[in-house]
């Protein structure tokens, strides 16, 4: 009887290192999985902050231009004051500075 006995404690000894085992595997598994996702995740937001960075500076560009427009025109304006005030004065027109690039 008690070679029935170790029998069965060995039997359940192995069972409970076989599950042992297979749950170590599938955490192992879990982390790197998660692991995995967290690095997707990272370049996703990377990615974000990139093209939200260049789309502000498309916006930013374009203001820019939208004020040099502005500005020119009232540069034009002014000269025009400035010609019918006193119309024996020549002005040259004024030219707005540009943006170095």
């Amino acid at each position: 009887m008690n070679y029935a006995i170790d029998h069965v404690e060995a039997v359940l000894g192995l069972v409970v290192l076989v599950i042992g085992v297979l749950t170590s595997i599938a955490g192992g598994l879990a982390w790197y999985r998660s692991k995995i996702a967290q690095d997707v995740e990272r370049k996703r937001d990377f990615n974000h902050l990139k093209n939200n960075y260049k789309q502000l500076s498309a916006n930013v560009d374009d203001l820019w231009t939208q004020n040099d427009a502005r500005f020119d025109h009232l540069f034009r304006q002014i000269d025009r004051i400035e010609i019918k005030l006193d119309p024996d004065k020549t002005i040259p027109h004024f030219k707005a500075p540009q943006r170095n690039p």
